[in-house]
């Protein structure tokens, strides 16, 4: 699990984060340097869920770190992006 969001302190996010085999938290980094270390770790596909909320990072999608991406849409459809 990789997060670009600002880390609430919530228990929901400390349950998802006990419950992923791993879990970074990339809030500040650049987004080239994001993409890197996607790719780096060898992610074959990457799901975007927060799309264009205010902690987004489109830019980490735009430069493509993974093979296959999924954008979870709201309006009833999922796009994948294969490359």
């Amino acid at each position: 699990m990789y997060s670009y969001g600002p880390d609430d302190g919530s228990a929901y996010r400390a349950l998802i984060k006990g419950e992923c085999e791993h879990f970074k938290h990339l809030e500040h980094k650049p987004y080239l340097e994001i993409a890197k270390e996607i790719n780096q770790d060898g992610i074959h596909i990457l799901v975007d869920m927060k799309q264009h909320t205010e902690s987004h990072a489109l830019h980490v999608l735009s430069l493509h770190p993974a093979p296959e991406q999924v954008l979870k849409s709201t309006l009833y459809y999922t796009y994948i992006y294969i490359y």
